[in-house]
């Protein structure tokens, strides 16, 4: 009778093992679903990435998720993504980039994600800043005339 019980047990551990993992792998592809979808609605079409940087979303995915467990935010993550993509890492992202001015678009999003409750304040406030600051540096590498580079550089500083 006790290997009935050892053996129903082991059973019974078993299969909460793999319950355990199957709510894990479930919430893991949801998590990651959240985030892709971030980024497409910040225009990226993270189906077109590179295989290097869904890879590395993969991994910031899976990492953000074990760290932060059930405070883990999707759309932080795939804002700050997106940020380090564009602002550091341009090249990795031309084939996924679904229209032309982006950058400038993801500042609607970014605001309508923070009145949204989606991400803080701090977070909307310091990502629009670093793609204004991002936008005026590369207008500035323009060869334009002055004039035109401050109406446009007052027009990004207004977005």
């Amino acid at each position: 009778m006790a290997t009935g019980n050892k053996l129903i047990d082991s059973g019974t551990a078993a299969f909460s093992r793999r319950l355990g993992q199957y709510r894990r792998r479930r919430r893991q592809q949801a998590f990651d679903a959240r985030v892709v979808q971030g980024l497409a609605e910040l225009g990226l079409s993270p189906a077109n990435f590179d295989v290097r940087v869904k890879d590395l979303l993969t991994r910031v995915c899976t990492a953000c998720l074990e760290k932060d467990g059930d405070d883990a935010n999707a759309h932080a993550l795939a804002l700050e993504f997106f940020l380090r993509l564009a602002l550091e890492y341009p090249h990795l992202m031309d084939k996924a980039v679904k229209f032309q001015g982006v950058l400038v678009a993801s500042i609607s999003v970014i605001r309508s994600w923070h009145l949204l409750n989606r991400i803080d304040t701090a977070l909307a406030d310091d990502s629009i800043d670093r793609i204004k600051s991002f936008l005026v540096a590369e207008l500035r590498k323009l060869d334009d005339t002055d004039e035109d580079r401050l109406a446009a550089e007052l027009h990004i500083r207004e977005l």
